[in-house]
Order: structure tokens, then C-alpha cells, then sequence
């Protein structure tokens, strides 16, 4: 089933609606030939060489996909609390349950836990039940685990939520090596084995989404359920690879200074209040950021796996998505044997769980509760 939900725009980091800019093209997706073909004046590309290039003119489209066999839901009710992501977490279900005694500083001052595999300090959190059925949340390119929290605040009350930062980002940092995707995937297989669970679902963004189909497919026994936000299974063409060789060069010499705020446009869109992950990129040191790049610009191509992937699964994709065309979250969607819908998020960009928390929060939890646990 495929849903369209939203359309009241997106809200700040507050929770506050934002002011919506309303010009939107349609986009309507051809089913015969899977292409998408110009409408009012924009060109766009079907998943394959889709543009996922940090292009910031692309970033400032508004679309919203039509497709006749689409339910559209104008309006969502959400249990969100609309505080802001510096407020902590409170309530005697959701306190912060940690295992390790170790700690490590986030760049905004909350402790974390940590574990370490291969010689690198893996930073993670808790919020939750402690034996609630276990959920891991896995973030996006040069994001980190905070990207999560409207969403958490939406289920602590009955999941064991687990945030954790991937090498070269948040609390762990820049690392000295090269890695893959599926190091990573090993790095979330590691922190269950190091928290003792047995089984998880799994949420994961963007390159989290690659690190969790990954994980899915290296121990697929350990997994109950899969969410899958703005990704993707297949390759960027050349011209996004060197356009993120170009970032990393330019990374290399001024840091985010001169990119900051088209990465915010770029990742999160004209109307989200950009000031908290601009300030972290600001900080994000310039050494080693070469390694997430090229993690990101080699990884394999896992399409003909993903048949493999037999868990209950879900695709959420904003339709202002401009990394990662929302042909990609169609493709993949139709491509997982199992999988339950393909969530278009109206007026949402690239992190629609973040700026959009109010739409996909109540999909998720309603997902969650009915296959992950």
C-alpha cells in the first residue's frame, strides 16, 4: 500500500508549524516505465542516476507525488510532545537506562554510553523500558543519533529505543581508518551483542538505511522488523560521486564553514530551524572526514538482495527529497518481498522523521506495534 501523508508543512525544531512556501510541482510516477517525466517545468530521474549530489538549486523544489492508487491522508494526529529537542526525556517509562559505566560527551553536553569494536569508542543511548522490545535507530550522513528524538519521544513508552553515532560522526567521532557499510552494519550487530539482546527492529535514514539492510543480510535471524527512511539500494551515478569528492576536499581545507547552510538546505530544507546541526558541522573536524565520504561514494550496489530481506518492512520518503529522489524509496519498496507500505511524506526533504516528525511518527509507531514485537 502506498500513502501519502502530511501537506500541513513542516515544523521547526520546537515542533511549531512552520510557514509553508507552496509552490509545488507535481510529479506523477509512470508505472508502466518507472520513469518520472517533466511536469511544470522540472526535470526530474527515475532511481537509477538520481541525483543524490549536494545540489542546493534542487533543494529548494517542493513536489508532492500524485499517483491514482495512492490513500491520502490531509491530516495526521500524532502523540508527539512538540518540546524542544534540548529538553530531556522525563517520565517513569522513559528514563535513560544505560549499560556500560563508561561515558563520552555529546557535542551538545548529554552523556552517552560506549562500546568498543576493532579499537574504536562507539558511542550510544537508551530511552525506554528496559525490556521492552528493542528498536535501533540508525542516522544519516553527517547527521547523528539526536536526529531521532521527536520520533523516540513517540515510542519510549513501550520500545527500548537505542540511538547510537556511526564512526566519523556525534559522540564517536572522526576515525583514523577506511570502513565500509558493512563494517558499520557489524558496528550495530556489536552493540546488540555488547547489550546482550537477541533481536531488534530496525529504523534507519539514509545511510542508515544502508547500514541496516546490510545488517538485515548478515545475521537476518536477529531482526524483526526494518523502517526505512529516504534510501536507497543502488549506486549514485559519477556525477553525485564527484560532487562529494569535492566536498571532501573542500572539507579538507575550510571544515563546513563555507557549506553549512546549503547542507542544511540541502538535508533538511528552507523552513526547519537549521541553527543546531549547522553549529555541529561547524565543529565536525576536518581530519578523517574523508573516510564517511568514502564509505558512502564506494559502497556496493545490495538491489539483487534485496529479496533476501524478508522481514516486515516499511519505505518513508519525503517527495521534496533532493539527495535522494523518491523514485528510490518506490523502487525499493517494491523490491522488498515483505514490505508493508511506501510512505510518501508531503513537502518533506531528505529527513522527513526530523522535520516532519508529526506526519511519520504516528505510521512508525503504528508499524512497530503491529511487527516489532
Amino acid at each position: 500500500m502506498r500513502r501519502v501523508v502530511g501537506g500541513a508543512g513542516p515544523r521547526d525544531g520546537n515542533g511549531t508549524l512552520a510557514r509553508s512556501k507552496a509552490h509545488r510541482n507535481i510529479l506523477r510516477l509512470d508505472t508502466k516505465s518507472n520513469e518520472r517525466r517533466q511536469v511544470n517545468g522540472y526535470k526530474t530521474q527515475a532511481c537509477m542516476g538520481s541525483d543524490t549530489a549536494p545540489r542546493i538549486s534542487q533543494a529548494r523544489r517542493g513536489v508532492a507525488l500524485a499517483c491514482s492508487n495512492f490513500w491520502t491522508i490531509r491530516q495526521v494526529s500524532a502523540s508527539f510532545d512538540h518540546r524542544g529537542a534540548d529538553e530531556p526525556l522525563h517520565s517513569e517509562t522513559g528514563a535513560r537506562y544505560r549499560v556500560h559505566d563508561s561515558r563520552s560527551q555529546t557535542m551538545r553536553g548529554r552523556e552517552m554510553a560506549w562500546f568498543e569494536r576493532e579499537g574504536i569508542r562507539i558511542a550510544y543511548e537508551e530511552y525506554g523500558p528496559p525490556h521492552g522490545p528493542v528498536v535501533v535507530f540508525s542516522h544519516g550522513f553527517l547527521m547523528d543519533s539526536e536526529m531521532f528524538l521527536p520520533n523516540i519521544e513517540n515510542l519510549r513508552d513501550i520500545f527500548r529505543c537505542i540511538v547510537w553515532d556511526q564512526r566519523g560522526f556525534g559522540a564517536t567521532g572522526p576515525t583514523d581508518r577506511a570502513f565500509s557499510y558493512w563494517d558499520s552494519a557489524r558496528d550495530l550487530i556489536g552493540l546488540l551483542d555488547h547489550l546482550e539482546i537477541a533481536t531488534a527492529s530496525l529504523v534507519g535514514m539514509s545511510q542508515g538505511g544502508f547500514v541496516s539492510m546490510r545488517a538485515a543480510l548478515l545475521e537476518p535471524d536477529r531482526f524483526r522488523a526494518i523502517a526505512l527512511i529516504a534510501t536507497r539500494s543502488d549506486l549514485d551515478d559519477a556525477t553525485v560521486t564527484e560532487s562529494f569528492e569535492q566536498l571532501k576536499a573542500e572539507w579538507a581545507r575550510n571544515g563546513a564553514e563555507n557549506v553549512a547552510g546549503h547542507l542544511a538546505s540541502f538535508l533538511l530544507g528552507p523552513e526547519y530551524e537549521e541553527s543546531v546541526w549547522t553549529a555541529k558541522w561547524q565543529r565536525l573536524s576536518r581530519e578523517h572526514f574523508d573516510h564517511p565520504v568514502d564509505a558512502l561514494t564506494t559502497r556496493d550496489d545490495i538491489t539483487r538482495r534485496l529479496g533476501d530481506i524478508t522481514h516486515a518492512s516499511i519505505v518513508f520518503h519525503g517527495d521534496a527529497d533532493a539527495a535522494i529522489d523518491p523514485g528510490c524509496g518506490e523502487a525499493l519498496a517494491a523490491r522488498l518481498p515483505n514490505c508493508k507500505g511506501m510512505v510518501s511524506v508531503a513537502g518533506a526533504g531528505h529527513t522527513p522523521n526530523l522535520t516532519h516528525a508529526h506526519d511519520v511518527n504516528p505510521l512508525l509507531r503504528d508499524f512497530l506495534l503491529r511487527y516489532g514485537r
